[in-house]
């Protein structure tokens, strides 16, 4: 959603985007102050106006993606009416990520200490590798994971590490 309002934001603001050069154009058609305040104003009011049409637009958008899961997979409250088999879905279906991501950790820890061996096949390696990546992303965010690229990219065989020198 923000991602969408950012987009529009520079596109419309004065950061070089559409309205800039429209400003840009009218200064050298426009020679009085007054109608310089005035044609600023009404830019500003259409830059508003495009922001919160994306913004609209992108919770639109949300709404429609939230509904479309509520129909495919419904909602709790619809399987709790199934009595003891609803109430055993809801728990698997809230139980199903942090379930598999102790597995993935745990079995990674076994790997990594040496008490399980993953198959010969480069595939598998990969494979594992990737959804450790995967679990690892989900605890710790993008951030952190972006910061240690470099080093994966240098463990799965790529180039060396390039620093930035000041």
């Amino acid at each position: 959603m923000s991602k969408i309002g950012g987009l529009i934001k520079g596109i419309f603001s004065g950061q070089g985007g559409l309205i800039k050069n429209v400003k840009d154009l009218a200064d050298e058609f426009i020679h009085t102050k007054e109608e310089k305040n005035q044609f600023n104003l009404k830019a500003q009011e259409v830059i508003h106006k495009q922001e919160l049409e994306a913004l609209e637009k992108s919770i639109e958008i949300e709404k429609g993606f939230n509904e479309r899961t509520i129909k495919l997979e419904g909602t709790a409250s619809e399987l709790k009416g199934f009595g003891l088999i609803g109430n055993i879905i809801v728990f698997l279906r809230a139980a199903f990520r942090p379930l598999f991501s102790y597995g993935v950790g745990f079995t990674a820890i076994m790997v990594f200490m040496g008490y399980y061996e993953l198959p010969e096949d480069e595939s598998i390696k990969k494979l594992f590798n990737l959804i450790c990546g995967i679990v690892i992303v989900f605890y710790f965010g993008e951030r952190a994971v972006k910061n240690v690229i470099p080093l994966i990219g240098v463990y799965m065989g790529g180039s060396k590490i390039k620093t930035s020198q000041k």
